[in-house]
């Protein structure tokens, strides 16, 4: 959990490159940037937490290849995403 650390700047390309990561939390911190498609690396994906920051664009399409993932709060207006198996 990277909740609420005061973290800047874009998301690392190195971070969807964890595709064992599980649960990633990074609300309430200052990222800004754009989500990279690189979102649908993280096969593993359970838990995704990116409201609360300064994110840009839209919501890359390869996010719905995440089939394990059961919740999701995005960045845009604390959209809910709800994804069922």
């Amino acid at each position: 959990m990277l909740n609420d650390n005061k973290l800047e700047g874009t998301l690392p390309k190195e971070l969807y490159e964890l595709v064992s990561l599980e649960w990633l939390y990074l609300q309430s911190n200052n990222f800004s940037g754009k989500i990279s498609s690189g979102v649908g690396n993280l096969t593993n994906m359970r838990r995704l937490l990116f409201r609360l920051n300064d994110f840009s664009g839209t919501i890359p399409t390869e996010i719905g290849a995440l089939k394990y993932l059961g919740k999701s709060f995005l960045p845009f207006d604390n959209f809910i995403f709800d994804f069922c198996c």
